[in-house]
């Protein structure tokens, strides 16, 4: 016969949070349920002798906890993006230091588009359209996410200028793999077209 005793509701509840973080479709409450699984089994264990199980779970819980921290940070780094508090800094390693003499041109309306810049020093000139890009600006990501990754505008260095640059290859890895930058390059480009937009309303018909 079966004898029930009181502790035996810490592994049940242990069960049903295993079993829920294994069905869960979101993170955050999978690592949850992962962890208050751990911390029941742990205690559980250690209360039947089952020596095993009680080191399976202390290793498995602060693995549990530090995925559940790296996704709450990921998504309030997702939120900066949005409300335009993109931080460059954990994207300079990525990135090659290039430096511009006035009037140098980095490139022209029609080339392929093979990397992106971002403004520390100086200002860039696009010429076709009047626009002065000034330090802290990313430009020339949207030519490498159009057909054909041709640009659109031509750039010009509008006196002394120090960019930072990244490839094409690690600019889609990132964009790709990192919520932080791929909000934030979305919500730049819905500007871009916004700003081109009222530039084209503005010219004389």
């Amino acid at each position: 016969m079966f004898n029930f005793h009181t502790f035996d509701l810490v592994g049940y509840a242990a069960t049903c949070f295993g079993i829920y973080a294994a069905v869960a479709r979101t993170m955050i409450p999978l690592r949850t349920a992962a962890i208050c699984a751990n911390v029941l089994s742990m205690a559980f264990s250690l209360h039947n002798g089952n020596l095993p199980n009680f080191i399976l779970s202390t290793v498995v819980l602060p693995l549990n906890v530090v995925r559940l921290f790296d996704m709450i940070g990921q998504i309030k780094a997702v939120k900066g993006a949005v409300e335009g508090q993109f931080n460059i800094d954990w994207l300079r390693p990525f990135m090659e230091r290039r430096k511009l003499v006035s009037g140098e041109v980095l490139f022209t309306r029609g080339d392929v588009a093979d990397r992106a810049y971002f403004i520390r020093s100086g200002s860039v000139l696009l010429p076709e359209i009047g626009v002065r890009l000034r330090p802290g600006q990313l430009f020339g990501e949207m030519g490498m996410i159009t057909q054909g990754n041709v640009r659109s505008q031509s750039a010009v260095a509008d006196g002394a200028v120090e960019l930072l640059c990244i490839g094409y290859d690690e600019f889609k890895q990132l964009a790709l793999q990192n919520p932080e930058f791929g909000f934030y390059l979305m919500r730049l480009i819905v500007q871009r077209l916004e700003a081109n937009q009222t530039l084209r309303a503005a010219l004389p018909a």
